[in-house]
């Protein structure tokens, strides 16, 4: 006879490593360029007919604007591009005083499209010649945007293990929690220790008619961590017997076939927690899925672990049949052994 339990996944531990790295550069490239400026007589002075957003990018070095699927991609906003001038040539002026203010937002994209990260502005100020206003202008266009440049890159090397995508694929460790130890409540799984009678600590239940009843089950939980852009997941997994619950009714205590019977419902439940491990091990997890898609692998094999401790004790007849119980019995020790 089995009971279930720790059918609850755990969704709680966050862990953010924030060491610094200030010998390493940040790993990003700008993906796009665009603009929500609600004056565009800025782009004229500065670039008459053509495409502002056009010219801007020609500006942009081209190392900051080749990337793959290692670096973190960004988007350029253009909010606001102000120009302030003392004197024209519609004045006669030779020489003109002016001032170029420029604001940007820096994107990601999410499921739901670009979200803000954090917002740069950069002011330049000089002398040009009026006559040759627009080619000048866009030599300081060159300059802030320059400027702007060198505070992302600050920005981003001093918060790369801050900031993640939610969309990169994470780099993933699943393995077994050893610390589930021998303890007054329950016992952790262990190839090298056996269940003993002492272990059922439970009240029988005299309305039963079985000799025992075992209550196993397994879980999860994980920690992350982001490093240099990157999302590290470590999910720990754990098959744990409930002492307090699991009982043998006295005249069992002493029947090592039934205590064998109960031991391999312990077994299969921790065959099933090493088929959720290799399940999680091959899918890809991002920031933006990791709840869901943990949810949802633990489930499914949960359902599978419940359908088959049924299907154990329904073809044993609950350990009476015995060459029913040496087929499982061996079935699942070739599961143990493969591993």
């Amino acid at each position: 006879m089995n009971r279930f339990f720790f059918c609850i996944l755990a969704f709680a531990s966050l862990f953010f490593g924030f060491s610094q790295n200030k010998n390493s550069a940040p790993h990003y490239f700008i993906s796009d360029v665009i603009s929500n400026w609600q004056d565009s007589s800025m782009a004229k002075k500065s670039f008459g007919k053509k495409s502002a957003i056009t010219e801007i990018k020609k500006l942009i070095p081209n190392s900051f604007l080749v990337g793959d699927s290692n670096k973190f991609s960004i988007t350029l906003d253009f909010t606001e591009a102000k120009f302030s001038e003392k004197g024209s040539l519609k004045f006669q002026t030779q020489i003109i005083d002016f001032t170029l203010s420029l604001k940007i937002r820096l994107l990601y994209k999410t499921e739901k499209g670009l979200e803000e990260l954090n917002q740069f502005s950069s002011e330049s100020s000089g002398q040009i010649l009026a006559k040759n206003r627009q080619t000048e202008l866009q030599k300081y266009w060159k300059k802030s945007i320059q400027t702007i440049l060198e505070r992302i890159d600050d920005y981003l090397e001093n918060n790369q293990d801050k900031i993640i995508l939610p969309f990169q694929p994470a780099i993933i460790q699943v393995k077994y929690d050893l610390g589930q130890l021998d303890n007054t409540d329950s016992l952790g799984f262990n190839l090298l220790r056996k269940l003993r009678a002492d272990d059922f600590k439970g009240k029988p239940d005299q309305l039963s008619k079985a000799g025992g009843a075992t209550y196993c089950g397994f879980g999860l939980d994980y920690d992350i961590n982001i490093r240099g852009f990157k999302l590290y997941i470590e999910i720990k997994t754990i098959c744990v017997f409930n002492k307090t619950r699991s009982w043998l009714l006295s005249i069992a205590k002493t029947d090592a076939y039934i205590l064998a019977h109960e031991q391999l419902h312990f077994d299969i439940c921790y065959w099933q927690m090493t088929r959720l491990m290799a399940n999680l091990s091959q899918e890809n997890f991002t920031l933006e899925n990791l709840k869901t898609k943990l949810k949802k692998c633990f489930t499914s094999q949960f359902d599978t672990y419940e359908k088959l401790q049924e299907q154990y004790d329904e073809e044993t007849n609950h350990g009476l049949d015995e060459l029913e119980q040496a087929r499982w019995a061996k079935l699942v020790q070739e599961k143990l052994s493969g591993l």
